[in-house]
Protein backbone atom coordinates (compact mmCIF):
# COMPACT_ATOMS: atom_id res chain seq x y z
CA UNK A 1 0.00 0.00 0.00
CA UNK A 2 1.32 3.39 -0.69
CA UNK A 3 2.36 5.76 2.27
CA UNK A 4 -0.68 7.23 4.25
CA UNK A 5 2.45 10.04 5.57
CA UNK A 6 2.05 13.09 3.28
CA UNK A 7 5.83 14.01 2.83
CA UNK A 8 6.11 10.63 1.69
CA UNK A 9 3.00 10.48 -0.62
CA UNK A 10 4.18 13.67 -2.32
CA UNK A 11 7.29 12.37 -3.24
CA UNK A 12 6.10 9.26 -4.43
CA UNK A 13 3.78 11.09 -6.58
CA UNK A 14 5.93 13.99 -7.66
CA UNK A 15 8.58 11.00 -8.94
CA UNK A 16 5.65 9.04 -10.90
CA UNK A 17 4.23 11.89 -12.37
CA UNK A 18 7.89 13.15 -13.85
CA UNK A 19 9.06 9.30 -14.81
CA UNK A 20 5.68 8.28 -16.55
CA UNK A 21 5.74 12.55 -18.28
CA UNK A 22 8.52 11.12 -20.17
CA UNK A 23 6.56 7.73 -21.17
CA UNK A 24 3.41 8.95 -22.19
CA UNK A 25 3.87 12.40 -24.26
CA UNK A 26 0.66 12.66 -25.28
CA UNK A 27 -0.29 13.10 -21.13
CA UNK A 28 2.77 15.05 -20.67
CA UNK A 29 0.55 18.49 -20.29
CA UNK A 30 -2.34 17.13 -17.83
CA UNK A 31 0.92 15.56 -15.54
CA UNK A 32 2.77 18.53 -15.73
CA UNK A 33 -0.65 20.26 -14.40
CA UNK A 34 -0.52 17.92 -11.71
CA UNK A 35 3.12 18.16 -10.47
CA UNK A 36 2.17 21.70 -10.13
CA UNK A 37 -0.91 21.00 -7.98
CA UNK A 38 0.67 18.27 -5.69
CA UNK A 39 3.76 20.96 -5.31
CA UNK A 40 0.42 23.68 -4.22
CA UNK A 41 -0.68 20.78 -1.71
CA UNK A 42 2.52 20.24 -0.04
CA UNK A 43 2.88 24.17 0.88
CA UNK A 44 -0.42 24.05 2.04
CA UNK A 45 -0.35 21.33 4.69
CA UNK A 46 2.63 23.28 5.79
CA UNK A 47 0.66 26.33 6.44
CA UNK A 48 -2.31 24.20 7.61
CA UNK A 49 -3.92 25.41 10.75
CA UNK A 50 -7.42 24.18 10.00
CA UNK A 51 -9.99 24.24 7.77
CA UNK A 52 -11.24 27.88 7.33
CA UNK A 53 -7.31 28.36 6.36
CA UNK A 54 -8.42 26.34 3.82
CA UNK A 55 -9.27 29.60 1.73
CA UNK A 56 -6.66 31.35 2.61
CA UNK A 57 -4.68 30.07 -0.62
CA UNK A 58 -7.02 30.87 -2.95
CA UNK A 59 -5.23 33.44 -4.68
CA UNK A 60 -2.11 31.55 -5.54
CA UNK A 61 -4.04 28.31 -6.44
CA UNK A 62 -6.23 30.24 -8.90
CA UNK A 63 -2.89 32.00 -10.17
CA UNK A 64 -1.57 28.31 -11.34
CA UNK A 65 -4.99 27.17 -12.43
CA UNK A 66 -4.69 30.40 -14.71
CA UNK A 67 -1.51 29.92 -15.85
CA UNK A 68 -1.06 26.31 -16.20
CA UNK A 69 -4.84 24.95 -16.50
CA UNK A 70 -6.90 23.62 -19.26
CA UNK A 71 -9.26 25.92 -20.39
CA UNK A 72 -12.07 24.52 -18.54
CA UNK A 73 -10.90 24.67 -15.55
CA UNK A 74 -9.22 28.34 -15.82
CA UNK A 75 -13.09 29.34 -16.80
CA UNK A 76 -14.06 27.83 -13.66
CA UNK A 77 -11.65 29.99 -11.30
CA UNK A 78 -13.07 33.18 -12.78
CA UNK A 79 -15.86 32.48 -11.01
CA UNK A 80 -14.56 31.56 -7.85
CA UNK A 81 -14.14 34.39 -4.83
CA UNK A 82 -13.62 33.27 -1.21
CA UNK A 83 -17.35 33.15 -0.27
CA UNK A 84 -18.40 30.77 -3.04
CA UNK A 85 -14.92 28.18 -2.73
CA UNK A 86 -15.88 27.83 1.02
CA UNK A 87 -19.70 26.86 -0.13
CA UNK A 88 -17.44 24.15 -2.94
CA UNK A 89 -15.36 22.77 0.07
CA UNK A 90 -18.61 22.46 2.01
CA UNK A 91 -20.81 20.92 -1.27
CA UNK A 92 -17.48 18.43 -1.56
CA UNK A 93 -17.28 17.37 1.58
CA UNK A 94 -20.69 16.43 1.80
CA UNK A 95 -20.86 15.03 -1.84
CA UNK A 96 -23.29 17.32 -3.24
CA UNK A 97 -21.29 18.15 -5.98
CA UNK A 98 -17.89 16.08 -6.68
CA UNK A 99 -17.25 15.79 -10.67
CA UNK A 100 -18.04 19.69 -11.63
CA UNK A 101 -15.23 21.78 -12.75
CA UNK A 102 -15.62 24.28 -9.92
CA UNK A 103 -15.58 21.04 -7.27
CA UNK A 104 -11.77 20.40 -8.51
CA UNK A 105 -11.31 23.50 -6.46
CA UNK A 106 -12.59 21.79 -3.32
CA UNK A 107 -10.77 18.67 -3.64
CA UNK A 108 -7.44 20.02 -4.31
CA UNK A 109 -7.50 22.03 -1.22
CA UNK A 110 -9.55 19.17 0.91
CA UNK A 111 -7.08 16.10 -0.21
CA UNK A 112 -3.76 17.76 1.72
CA UNK A 113 -5.91 18.64 4.66
CA UNK A 114 -7.75 15.39 5.03
CA UNK A 115 -4.41 13.18 4.13
CA UNK A 116 -2.90 15.47 7.20
CA UNK A 117 -5.16 15.57 9.55
CA UNK A 118 -7.15 12.23 9.47
CA UNK A 119 -10.60 13.60 9.90
CA UNK A 120 -12.93 11.12 9.31
CA UNK A 121 -16.69 10.84 8.14
CA UNK A 122 -16.53 7.13 6.92
CA UNK A 123 -19.23 4.99 5.41
CA UNK A 124 -20.32 1.58 5.69
CA UNK A 125 -20.70 1.07 1.77
CA UNK A 126 -18.29 -1.41 0.33
CA UNK A 127 -17.70 1.22 -2.12
CA UNK A 128 -17.02 4.08 -0.53
CA UNK A 129 -14.08 5.28 1.61
CA UNK A 130 -14.16 3.88 5.30
CA UNK A 131 -12.24 7.14 6.04
CA UNK A 132 -13.89 9.83 4.00
CA UNK A 133 -17.09 8.21 2.43
CA UNK A 134 -15.68 9.16 -0.50
CA UNK A 135 -16.03 7.09 -4.00
CA UNK A 136 -13.05 5.59 -5.45
CA UNK A 137 -11.19 7.28 -8.50
CA UNK A 138 -9.10 3.95 -9.32
CA UNK A 139 -9.02 -0.05 -8.67
CA UNK A 140 -5.60 -1.93 -7.52
CA UNK A 141 -5.08 -5.58 -8.42
CA UNK A 142 -2.26 -6.99 -6.27
CA UNK A 143 -1.29 -10.83 -6.46
CA UNK A 144 -2.15 -12.65 -3.14
CA UNK A 145 -1.39 -16.06 -2.84
CA UNK A 146 -2.77 -17.51 -6.19
CA UNK A 147 -4.54 -14.99 -6.85
CA UNK A 148 -5.22 -11.07 -7.53
CA UNK A 149 -6.71 -9.41 -4.37
CA UNK A 150 -8.48 -5.64 -5.19
CA UNK A 151 -8.46 -2.94 -3.95
CA UNK A 152 -10.26 0.80 -4.23
CA UNK A 153 -8.03 4.32 -3.91
CA UNK A 154 -10.10 6.71 -2.21
CA UNK A 155 -10.59 9.94 -4.59
CA UNK A 156 -10.19 12.51 -1.87
CA UNK A 157 -8.32 10.93 0.66
CA UNK A 158 -6.50 8.47 -1.21
CA UNK A 159 -6.99 5.76 1.60
CA UNK A 160 -7.12 1.92 0.27
CA UNK A 161 -9.54 -0.44 1.51
CA UNK A 162 -10.59 -4.30 0.28
CA UNK A 163 -13.59 -4.79 -2.59
CA UNK A 164 -14.71 -7.86 -3.45
CA UNK A 165 -13.50 -8.71 -7.00
CA UNK A 166 -16.39 -10.06 -9.35
CA UNK A 167 -18.66 -6.55 -8.25
CA UNK A 168 -19.60 -3.46 -9.71
CA UNK A 169 -17.74 -0.86 -7.45
CA UNK A 170 -20.39 1.54 -8.48
CA UNK A 171 -23.76 0.12 -8.35
CA UNK A 172 -21.90 -3.82 -7.05
CA UNK A 173 -23.91 -5.76 -10.05
CA UNK A 174 -22.57 -8.89 -9.93
CA UNK A 175 -23.91 -11.10 -13.03
CA UNK A 176 -20.80 -11.55 -14.80
CA UNK A 177 -22.35 -11.36 -18.25
CA UNK A 178 -23.38 -7.07 -17.22
CA UNK A 179 -19.79 -6.73 -16.60
CA UNK A 180 -16.78 -6.19 -18.86
CA UNK A 181 -12.83 -5.76 -19.20
CA UNK A 182 -10.84 -4.24 -21.70
CA UNK A 183 -7.52 -4.11 -21.77
CA UNK A 184 -4.84 -2.53 -24.57
CA UNK A 185 -1.29 -3.06 -25.49
CA UNK A 186 -0.56 1.12 -24.95
CA UNK A 187 -1.11 0.45 -20.89
CA UNK A 188 -0.55 -3.16 -20.28
CA UNK A 189 -0.75 -2.56 -16.45
CA UNK A 190 -4.40 -0.66 -16.82
CA UNK A 191 -7.91 -2.34 -17.02
CA UNK A 192 -11.36 -1.12 -18.00
CA UNK A 193 -13.80 -2.16 -16.16
CA UNK A 194 -17.49 -1.08 -17.61
CA UNK A 195 -20.74 -2.21 -16.16
CA UNK A 196 -23.92 -2.37 -18.37
CA UNK A 197 -26.28 -2.15 -15.29
CA UNK A 198 -25.25 1.55 -14.39
CA UNK A 199 -22.65 2.28 -17.25
CA UNK A 200 -20.09 3.42 -14.96
CA UNK A 201 -16.79 2.58 -15.80
CA UNK A 202 -13.44 2.56 -13.65
CA UNK A 203 -9.93 2.24 -14.65
CA UNK A 204 -7.72 -0.57 -12.61
CA UNK A 205 -3.80 -1.04 -12.32
CA UNK A 206 -2.16 -4.05 -11.96
CA UNK A 207 0.63 -3.75 -9.77
CA UNK A 208 1.65 -7.58 -11.37
CA UNK A 209 2.49 -6.09 -14.71
CA UNK A 210 4.00 -2.93 -13.04
CA UNK A 211 5.03 -2.99 -8.95
CA UNK A 212 6.43 0.78 -9.88
CA UNK A 213 2.71 2.36 -10.60
CA UNK A 214 0.72 4.82 -7.83
CA UNK A 215 -2.61 4.05 -9.23
CA UNK A 216 -4.15 7.60 -8.68
CA UNK A 217 -0.73 8.87 -10.68
CA UNK A 218 -0.69 6.31 -13.59
CA UNK A 219 -4.73 6.78 -13.95
CA UNK A 220 -4.13 10.46 -15.30
CA UNK A 221 -2.29 8.70 -18.66
CA UNK A 222 -5.01 6.86 -19.31
CA UNK A 223 -7.09 9.75 -21.73
CA UNK A 224 -7.22 7.72 -24.96
CA UNK A 225 -9.04 4.66 -22.44
CA UNK A 226 -11.75 7.49 -20.95
CA UNK A 227 -12.41 8.91 -24.66
CA UNK A 228 -12.96 5.30 -25.87
CA UNK A 229 -15.38 4.60 -22.75
CA UNK A 230 -17.36 7.75 -22.66
CA UNK A 231 -17.71 7.61 -26.82
CA UNK A 232 -19.47 4.10 -26.32
CA UNK A 233 -21.93 6.17 -23.41
CA UNK A 234 -20.24 5.31 -20.50
CA UNK A 235 -19.34 7.16 -17.49
CA UNK A 236 -16.76 7.79 -14.79
CA UNK A 237 -17.59 6.68 -11.31
CA UNK A 238 -15.44 9.41 -10.36
CA UNK A 239 -13.52 12.16 -12.37
CA UNK A 240 -9.89 12.90 -11.99
CA UNK A 241 -7.50 15.97 -11.07
CA UNK A 242 -7.69 16.67 -14.66
CA UNK A 243 -11.12 16.71 -14.51
CA UNK A 244 -11.32 13.70 -16.66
Amino acid sequence: MVSRDFETLNKLRLDRAGYLSSRYPASREILSFFIELVTLQKKIVNQLDQWDSLIDHRDPFLKLVAEKGPPELRNAGKRIDKLYLDTLLDKYWKQVDTSSSESFFARVLLQPYLIKTGVQRGSNSPNKCPSCGHFPQVGVLRPEGDGMKLTLVCSLCLKEWSFPRGYCPACQESEEKKRSYFKTTEFKHFQLEVCETCHIYLHTVDLDKDPKAIPEVDELTALPLDIWAQQRGYRKLQVNLAGI
